[in-house]
């Protein structure tokens, strides 16, 4: 299915479940041709159950991820770099121990997801990342854009086969946001 915005997404029964949202925060600093974006993403997971799920947010065409922090309940977590393989087997075998585990993936060069292992029942998870990107100079100015909707992609109708793309379950949705930027 297509995602149109950020979510932590648990799937149960072959539906996906969005985790109710908290605030939002961005911080944007831009210097010349480079612009710093730092996101946070509140969750809750709303069940008496552990749950696995997976953090899905849109990237600027230019941006890389270069900060990776997650807070679940008293557990933080700091990102760090490895072999795609070697990442995922530390995460499954992390995930198989009951302990709280992410993994990141780029998705496409404008989508990247982090799976979550064991979020404890009723426990908040606090995503925060880092991207980096060049902007681009058109016009006699800088062109900044954060992306806060997830594009869709186009599928011609010959290629689509199999069942229908299962729709997102999800309750009503509110963020609370606030953007703060400094331009040097």
């Amino acid at each position: 299915e297509e995602l149109e915005r950020p979510a932590l997404v648990v799937r149960s029964n072959g539906i996906a479940y969005h985790l109710p949202p908290g605030p939002m925060s961005a911080q944007v600093d831009i210097n010349g041709f480079f612009a710093t974006t730092r996101l946070r993403y509140t969750y809750v997971n709303p069940t008496d159950v552990y749950l696995q799920a997976t953090f899905v947010h849109p990237m600027p065409e230019r941006g890389a991820v270069d900060a990776l922090r997650l807070q679940i309940g008293d557990r933080t977590i700091e990102g760090f770099v490895q072999e795609t393989q070697k990442a995922q087997a530390t995460f499954e075998q992390a995930k198989r121990e009951g302990k709280i585990a992410a993994v990141s993936h780029q998705l496409r060069p404008d989508l990247f997801s982090t799976a979550v292992a064991n979020i404890p029942p009723g426990g908040n998870v606090v995503i925060e990342f880092g991207i980096r990107e060049t902007l681009s100079y058109e016009n006699e100015g800088f062109n900044y854009r954060l992306p806060l909707a997830v594009n869709p992609r186009f599928t011609p109708p010959m290629a689509m086969s199999g069942p229908e793309p299962t729709a997102l379950a999800s309750s009503a949705e509110t963020h609370a946001a606030s953007l703060e930027s400094e331009i040097k």
